[in-house]
């Protein structure tokens, strides 16, 4: 059996994260929702992207990540996601 232990002394040491948060960075209320990050960047084709940009955690990664690839593609959000024939959601491919 294999046990391990995490503290915030674990996350500061090993992802350096802000006084050893589990989501690495330091956010004030007023950097998350309309005021976090844009997606679009300053540099053509880079956008940001994440759990660090508009909210915290896998609802921010999986939001932030359609919002890129709306951008990306063209595409709006709700047609990049499509149902596939065995209930699963899949990405949209474009033709």
């Amino acid at each position: 059996m294999l046990c391990e232990l995490g503290t915030p002394l674990t996350n500061v040491h090993y992802v350096n994260s802000y006084r050893g948060n589990l989501y690495a960075t330091a956010k004030s209320k007023q950097q998350i929702g309309l005021g976090a990050l844009p997606i679009n960047t300053e540099i053509a084709g880079l956008y940001h992207c994440g759990q660090s940009t508009a909210a915290h955690g896998v609802l921010g990664v999986m939001a932030t990540g359609l919002m890129a690839a709306s951008r990306i593609s063209g595409m709006e959000m709700g047609e990049l996601l499509v149902h596939g024939e065995a209930g699963k959601i899949r990405l949209h491919t474009p033709n």
